[in-house]
């Protein structure tokens, strides 16, 4: 259901559908060349058809995890893949900790970061957006996957 891809075309096609824009970029011009984002081997982007997760390692081990899906990709199909996704960071990607920004804006992106085993971690604030980061780390993995 989901792989690791490279394709930058694939991944702008779903951050720039406007059912994703508005939350996906919380205010903010999304770039129109990812390239170097996504060919960076240290970043991860983890796709299905209707979207997936741009993970940006901020430090070895550590993901900035960014969720982007198209409507019909969204509730439990969503989840599945959000599973697929910490798995294989952890397995495959060294992975030891992944963080998210949730705005407040958003409760379905908090609700989703919350089924899969993420716990509040302070209340922050992303370019003027309250909100909560939230942290999932590897031993408490386990139990969710």
């Amino acid at each position: 259901m989901i792989s690791r891809t490279f394709d930058v075309e694939r991944i702008n096609r779903v951050l720039r559908d406007p059912s994703v824009l508005a939350s996906a970029s919380i205010g903010q011009e999304v770039p129109e060349d990812i390239s170097d984002f996504v060919e960076n081997e240290k970043n991860v982007c983890l796709f299905t058809e209707h979207g997936g997760f741009m993970c940006f390692q901020f430090q070895p081990g550590w993901f900035d995890v960014h969720a982007a899906f198209l409507p019909e990709g969204r509730g439990k199909y969503a989840l599945a893949a959000f599973r697929q996704a910490i798995s294989e960071l952890f397995s495959r990607h060294d992975a030891r900790c992944l963080v998210a920004f949730i705005p407040d804006t958003n409760p379905a992106a908090g609700q989703l970061a919350r089924w899969v085993g993420f716990r509040k971690d302070f209340p922050a604030e992303c370019f003027g957006v309250p909100g909560v980061t939230m942290k999932l780390e590897r031993e408490s993995c386990l139990s969710v996957q």
